[in-house]
């Protein structure tokens, strides 16, 4: 999982966009640079930007790459935790690999993992939502079922969109609820 997911990572960040993917992007990248690092729909995201900004700035990497660098770090992040979530639920290590890269080459996946957006950065807390929903259905437990709580509401402070995922979450254990011991 972690080769596939360092993998992604290098493809990723080696095309990166050379351009902002829609006005808000750019938006993004002045509140950034400009230090104003709140936003009341995605709370997470700037100050993930402004962190991988100021790791990577050391290194002489402008803002806009390093904003560019944490899409792609979080969609590899995302194929990581796929990975996991797949050897969760039951998948061999082979199907377990052949899932990440599904996962990985998803278009919209590759799209966000190379552009300014909040997307990417999201990625990363929707597939720690998605692996923690995998170890709820598998050993249903307080403390696995508050991880995915966590997971899922840290993700809704990442990307509105994560207010969707408890749903999601819904979803698969029930789905997986027959399968429950």
């Amino acid at each position: 999982g972690m080769a596939i997911a360092a993998s992604a990572l290098a493809v990723y960040a080696l095309p990166g966009q050379s351009r902002f993917y829609l006005f808000d992007a750019e938006t993004f990248y002045m509140l950034v640079a400009r230090g104003e690092l709140s936003h009341p729909n995605h709370p997470l995201y700037l100050p993930i930007c402004a962190g991988v900004a100021q790791v990577l700035g050391v290194f002489g990497i402008s803002l806009f790459d390093a904003m560019t660098f944490a899409s792609a770090l979080g969609s590899a992040i995302f194929v990581f935790a796929a990975h996991r979530a797949s050897a969760c639920l039951g998948l061999d290590r082979a199907s377990a690999a052949g899932a990440a890269l599904l996962c990985a080459t998803v278009p919209s996946v590759v799209f966000f993992a190379t552009v300014v957006e909040v997307h990417g950065p999201f990625l990363a807390f929707a597939g720690a939502a998605l692996w923690q929903a995998a170890r709820a259905c598998r050993r249903p437990n307080d403390a696995r079922l508050l991880g995915l709580g966590l997971a899922t509401g840290l993700a809704a402070t990442a990307h509105a969109t994560g207010h969707l995922l408890p749903l999601l979450a819904g979803s698969v254990l029930l789905a997986e609820a027959p399968t429950l011991r």
